[in-house]
């Protein structure tokens, strides 16, 4: 399984005009790590502008 890191997550938001801290990430998540599945779902809620890839 892949996770990524709460604070890489905040910078994907931040990168797509989202000014998440990882204060206002904890309303998003709790957890400090995300499955990839669930980052995907977010940044498709959150982020429609813009993609990630993950090699």
């Amino acid at each position: 399984k892949q996770f990524i890191s709460r604070g890489h997550f905040a910078e994907y938001f931040r990168a797509c005009g989202y000014p998440l801290g990882v204060g206002q990430l904890k309303k998003v998540t709790s957890r400090s790590i995300i499955s990839f599945i669930e980052f995907r779902k977010y940044s498709t809620e959150y982020c429609q502008n813009s993609f990630i890839k993950l090699s």
